[in-house]
Order: structure tokens, then C-alpha cells, then sequence
């Protein structure tokens, strides 16, 4: 089951999806792959806080540092510098 973009989903409900989508794919893309990420990282920042909404956009920004840290981490160095 995919989110509706223009439906406001509660959080919980996003973290299960994103989780039931980590598990059923094998081998995602990419930007699958961050998206569900970030879902996920976003989601432990709500948890974190106690589960009160209202700092949804943050979180995922928060969550989108994190995610691009850890992967560019596992890329190593730019080979161009």
C-alpha cells in the first residue's frame, strides 16, 4: 500500500509502510532505497520527541543529513580531488 501524496498520512501508519517496503524489496534502487531511509530516520526523531506532531518537515530534513552522511561515508573519498 503506497501513500497518496496529497492525503496527510499519520506517522505511524508512514513508518509501518516504509518499514513493510524495506522488508518486501530485495533489491530497490537507490533513491528507493534513501527515501526509505529517511522514512525511517525521520520517523525515530517523532519517536524520539515522544510522538508530538508538528516537526514533520525537521524531522526530515534532519533524517536527510543523516541518511546522505552515512552514504556518502560508505562511498569514500570523491576520487576527483
Amino acid at each position: 500500500m503506497r501513500a497518496n501524496p496529497g492525503k496527510k498520512v499519520a506517522l505511524p501508519a508512514l513508518a509501518a509502510e516504509t518499514g513493510a517496503a524495506v522488508r518486501s524489496s530485495s533489491t530497490p534502487n537507490g533513491a528507493d532505497t534513501r527515501d526509505a531511509m529517511i522514512r525511517a530516520a525521520a520517523y525515530r526523531c517523532y519517536e524520539r520527541r515522544g510522538h508530538v506532531p508538528g516537526h514533520e518537515i525537521e524531522d526530515w530534513l534532519r533524517a536527510e543529513m543523516e541518511v546522505d552522511g552515512q552514504m556518502n561515508d560508505k562511498a569514500g573519498p570523491d576520487p576527483a580531488r
